[in-house]
């Protein structure tokens, strides 16, 4: 009597432990997972880009320079059709009641086949057209598409406009800019310096998007000037940083209060997007 009844709990035992393991009977509730959105694996690139193009009244902010106390713009949106023209008005953000905000307006930016920057740094207040010869701060594009087809294109970022010279303050700092426009145009006899070459490392940067931390995949690359990060999205290449670092041939000190100085007032970086109803 006794063998039959171990053999039947034990029988028992094992289905039970076959019936847990299979999530069902004795007990347990079998695990549900929860359904995918009903676009999640349906929804084509275009679509899924589609919430990083603008819309009238989007903004973005940016940080003009590295410094402490850069300051900082918000860039408001009138119209943006993607990888053809954008118009913007920007004003710098002032905690300061006294302080009047510098302000403007830029429209015909080239988003379809311009090679040439306007960093943020040389915006200057009042209305300025760039009659699509200039990307602002997008890669045109023309250049995205060199970029993730070859890995690389050509970009002037504009260090050797007149506005640029100009921000360089102090004997010291104009100094160092000029060191740095003349190794440039040295450079220029070996290899173009404003070839932009990708980092091959895929890769995602974290900003603001609403008010809340959000990843947004990035193209990292770099020319002789510095490093940028581009928002990998072809219907809207945002260029979301620039560092100036020249390239080592420079023989540049990097560390200098000058250098430094000359690279906190030039790079840039997009803290935030607000993108209204997405």
């Amino acid at each position: 009597m006794t063998t039959p009844f171990l053999f039947r709990h034990a029988t028992l035992f094992a289905l039970c432990s076959l019936l847990v393991l299979t999530g069902a009977g004795c007990g347990s509730k079998p695990k549900v997972q929860p359904p995918l959105p009903p676009d999640a694996l349906s929804k084509p690139p275009e679509q899924q880009e589609a919430r990083w193009i603008f819309q009238p009244n989007d903004a973005l902010d940016v940080r003009v320079g590295l410094g402490e106390g850069a300051p900082m713009r918000r860039v408001t949106f009138t119209r943006f059709n993607p990888k053809t023209v954008a118009d913007f008005t920007w004003a710098n953000v002032t905690s300061s009641a006294n302080k009047v905000a510098l302000s403007g307006t830029i429209e015909e930016v080239g988003l379809r086949g311009a090679h040439v920057w306007l960093m943020p740094s040389v915006w200057k207040k009042g209305s300025a057209s760039l009659i699509q010869e200039k990307s602002a701060m997008w890669l045109s594009d023309d250049a995205f598409l060199e970029l993730a087809n070859t890995k690389r294109t050509n970009v002037d970022i504009g260090l050797r406009d007149a506005g640029v010279a100009s921000l360089a303050n102090g004997a010291a700092t104009r100094a160092i800019y000029a060191t740095l426009a003349q190794k440039a145009a040295d450079e220029l006899k070996r290899r173009d310096p404003n070839v932009v070459m990708e980092d091959a490392t895929i890769a995602t940067k974290t900003i603001k998007v609403n008010g809340k931390d959000a990843e947004v995949p990035v193209i990292r690359a770099r020319n002789w000037y510095g490093t940028f990060e581009v928002l990998q999205v072809r219907q809207n290449p945002l260029v979301l940083s620039f560092t100036l670092d020249p390239d080592a041939t420079s023989g540049i000190n990097k560390t200098s209060k000058e250098f430094l100085a000359l690279r906190d007032l030039v790079s840039f970086e997009v803290t935030s997007l607000l993108l209204y109803g997405r």
